[in-house]
């Protein structure tokens, strides 16, 4: 049983920072939804989840991290097999299979996959340290990340992907990556970065629809539209493992696209914009309020609290954002072994990417994708994930040396 005056070593700061977090994600979801009678209740959810993921970080702080060591092959079986699992039964939605349907909740399985994937990672590189070359421990968890991100490239969902490879550069980076290393693998990214351009250049291939197939099978006509006067929406362009539209968002960052193509961007422009000093206040956003941009409680909520909250409030969920990540840094610096020092860098590294990818597409440093605003947006999956990370590095906080008291 956990000593109760070990716990005068928990990281209040973090804690703190994390709570204050979550508060203003409730109150930014509920602003944002009133108007829509159609999740005007999601703001109760994200509520009920942030207070029972509390519970669970104080859980985990209170588990020795150490024992993580012994559930890694699971947690690398259950993570392949989630990843598999989601691609064959997983719900459908607007072109992607990434979420599990639950009985109340939807499990996505790639968001689970950071904080599994991280845990699998430090164990792997720390048992490796100073017993086996470090270019081999390199070659071989990239081996062990190359599946997952494969196969979440498959859903697809590129953001989520992206954010695995940099919480391995990050992990293997602070593992002891000499010089060489280094070299080595900035030339096969550059390798990696020609290969996706001659991918991104090769011919579109269109997938037909159902009702094209058939005709196709049974020799009618191809069916063109859905009724006269009605033209069908085209299926979605596939391109292997990288797909048009994401090309496209690419391109449309790099060398701007054409007018509306960066509509939602723009709209979260206007709408940061607009907030000035002090903001509009809650509930009186115009451009939240009217609906001017899409997802605005999930991937545009930053936008939303410019706007109501204005430069001031913006800059605090910011500054409260790094102060996690730099907590988490901190605790990696004081870890007391390898292991721990891993798993914080990672938590970091996938926290610090998330918030920089989901700020960075609404001003237009990043282009848009499906990335939520850690323990802000609406979003109980990586709620609860994000605030595991954290129970984690408490854990690694608390027994950062070993308790005076301690027999």
């Amino acid at each position: 049983m956990l000593d109760r005056r070990i716990w005068r070593q928990f990281d209040w700061l973090l804690f703190v920072a994390v709570v204050a977090l979550l508060a203003i994600g409730i109150v930014m979801i509920y602003s944002a939804t009133q108007r829509d009678p159609v999740i005007r209740g999601l703001w109760l959810d994200q509520a009920f989840t942030a207070v029972g993921a509390v519970f669970l970080l104080l859980l985990l702080a209170a588990f020795d991290y150490a024992l993580l060591r012994n559930f890694t092959p699971f947690l690398y079986l259950l993570t392949i097999g989630m990843l598999i699992l989601v691609l064959v039964v997983g719900q459908e939605s607007f072109g992607a299979r990434r979420w599990f349907r639950l009985p109340g909740f939807d499990l996505q399985p790639g968001e689970v996959t950071k904080v599994l994937l991280t845990v699998v990672l430090a164990r792997f590189i720390a048992d490796r340290e100073g017993r086996r070359p470090y270019l081999e421990t390199i070659v071989l968890s990239g081996l062990l990340v190359l599946p997952c991100v494969g196969l979440i490239m498959l859903q697809p969902n590129l953001s989520t992907a992206l954010t695995i490879v940099f919480l391995w550069l990050a992990v293997i980076f602070v593992g002891g990556l000499a010089r060489e290393h280094i070299l080595l693998m900035g030339g096969a990214a550059v390798a990696l970065l020609l290969a996706f351009l001659i991918v991104s250049r090769l011919p579109v291939e269109t997938v037909p629809t159902n009702d094209q197939a058939a005709a196709a099978a049974s020799g009618r006509p191809t069916p063109t539209s859905a009724a006269p006067g009605i033209t069908a929406t085209p299926a979605p362009p596939t391109q292997g493992l990288i797909r048009s539209y994401q090309l496209k968002r690419i391109e449309n960052l790099l060398f701007g696209g054409q007018q509306g193509e960066n509509y939602q961007s723009d709209q979260a422009l206007i709408a940061l914009g607009s907030g000035g000093m002090l903001g509009k206040g809650l509930l009186k956003g115009t451009q939240t309020q009217y609906g001017y941009f899409p997802v605005r409680h999930t991937d545009f909520i930053f936008s939303v609290i410019g706007e109501e909250l204005g430069f001031v409030g913006a800059t605090i969920c910011l500054l409260l954002l790094f102060t996690v990540i730099l907590r988490a840094l901190w605790a990696a610096y004081i870890a007391r072994d390898n292991f721990g020092r891993l798993l914080c860098v990672g938590v970091a590294a996938v926290l610090f990417l998330q918030t920089y990818i989901n700020v960075g597409m609404q001003v237009g440093w990043a282009p848009v994708t499906g990335v939520v605003l850690p323990f802000i947006s609406y979003g109980r999956t990586n709620l609860i994930v994000v605030m595991v990370a954290v129970g984690i590095v408490e854990s690694v906080v608390l027994r950062h040396r070993r308790s005076p008291f301690a027999a």
